[in-house]
C-alpha cells in the first residue's frame, strides 16, 4: 500500500509534496538543517544539481522526484535561485502542471515553515512560506546582542 493510500485509509488528510533543488549540494544541506530542527519529514525529496548534470539530467531528476512524490495535493519545488537552472527546469515542468509550482531564492526559515503548511492549499502554502522566508530575513541591532545563546532554536 503506497502513503496516498494508506492515508485514504486511516482518513488522514494528504499533504504537499516538497522537491527541494540547487546548484550543488544546497539542497542536501538546506535539508540537512531542516532535520536537525524538525527531524526526518515525509514526501520531500532532495535532487541536486551537481557539476556533471546538465538541463537534461536535472530534468530527468526531478521527474523522478515528482513521481516518488505523486502529486495528489500537489507539490512545491524550492530552489535557491530564481532564473538558476534548478529553477528553469522546476518552471518549465511546473508550465505544464497546475499542480506544481516554483519558488525561488529559498531560505531555512521559509523551509523549516512550509513543513507545518502541508495541508493548506497549494496556492495558501506558496503565499504562507513566501511571507516566513521573507519575513526571517533581518540584520543585526545591538538590542539583540543581550539575548542568551540558548534563547535560540
Amino acid at each position: 500500500m503506497d502513503i496516498h493510500s494508506l492515508l485514504s485509509f486511516l482518513g488522514g488528510k494528504e499533504m504537499i509534496g516538497i522537491i527541494i533543488s540547487g546548484h550543488g549540494t544546497f539542497a542536501e544541506g538546506i535539508y540537512s538543517t531542516v532535520k536537525l530542527i524538525a527531524g526526518e519529514q515525509p514526501n520531500i525529496e532532495i535532487v541536486n544539481f551537481l557539476e556533471e548534470d546538465n538541463c537534461e539530467s536535472l530534468q530527468e531528476k526531478i521527474e523522478k522526484a515528482i513521481e516518488k512524490i505523486g502529486e495528489q495535493n500537489g507539490i512545491v519545488c524550492f530552489t535557491d535561485l530564481v532564473g538558476g537552472t534548478p529553477f528553469k527546469v522546476c518552471s518549465t515542468i511546473a508550465a505544464t502542471n497546475e499542480n506544481i509550482k516554483v519558488i525561488g531564492g529559498t531560505n531555512v526559515p521559509m523551509l523549516l515553515s512550509s513543513i507545518f503548511f502541508r495541508e493548506k492549499t497549494l496556492n495558501e502554502f506558496v503565499s504562507a512560506s513566501i511571507e516566513q522566508g521573507v519575513n526571517n530575513i533581518k540584520t543585526f541591532s545591538m538590542n539583540t546582542i543581550n539575548k542568551n545563546c540558548e534563547e535560540g532554536i
